[in-house]
């Protein structure tokens, strides 16, 4: 899902970065582990704008259930990050 994500957000002109545990084949990439929120905060603190999708594996809930996903990004509040 994620290889979609940046494919898109580079046609369109955007400058997608991939934040990850391990380094992906695809995308500018920023090491570091979602549960750590010093790793999220330091990876956002430049950022626009976020594109949560760290262990959803299905669309649907990516979608359907966002308000769950926002305790886990904190630091964008922190970092002027939009969601």
């Amino acid at each position: 899902m994620g290889t979609h994500v940046v494919s898109a957000l580079s046609a369109a002109g955007h400058e997608p970065y991939v934040f990850d545990i391990q380094e992906p084949r695809y995308g500018t990439f920023i090491r570091g582990d979602l549960t750590r929120l010093d790793d999220l905060v330091a990876a956002t603190a430049d950022m626009d704008a976020v594109c949560h999708l760290g262990a959803v594996g299905d669309v649907y809930l990516a979608v359907c259930r966002r308000e769950a996903c926002r305790p886990h990004l904190s630091c964008c509040g922190r970092a002027k990050s939009r969601l």
